[in-house]
């Protein structure tokens, strides 16, 4: 896994070991609005959608939820934060990365 180090809007982005980066800071990052809570976007049927077509897929599973520990969250592949971020487009429009690299750009470079 390359480690790309992000921070968007002052919130550092963690990542897991498969290199999935944390919807609960992506979150965080784009205001912390209620109706956004990866908790609620998880629950959804378009992500259950998402989430069956990406499976095969993938070597490793596209989302994975941490509870308890160092560093608990839910963490998603590429394709994930990227839906989830056109739902909260907040994270793609405010380009505040730390590295100059638009969240978009690290997106694509994720799985």
């Amino acid at each position: 896994m390359n480690a790309i180090a992000l921070t968007i809007s002052d919130v550092v982005i963690r990542q897991d070991k498969k290199g999935r980066y944390c919807l609960n800071d992506l979150h965080k990052a784009a205001g912390g609005e209620e109706r956004h809570t990866p908790n609620r976007f998880t629950r959804s049927e378009s992500y259950k959608s998402l989430i069956d077509e990406l499976t095969p897929d993938l070597a490793f599973a596209p989302v994975e939820s941490i509870r308890g520990g160092k560093n608990p969250g839910t963490y998603g592949c590429k394709e994930i934060i990227t839906y989830s971020g056109m739902l909260n487009n907040s994270i793609f429009t405010d380009h505040q990365t730390t590295n100059s690299t638009s969240a978009t750009v690290v997106a694509e470079s994720i799985c």
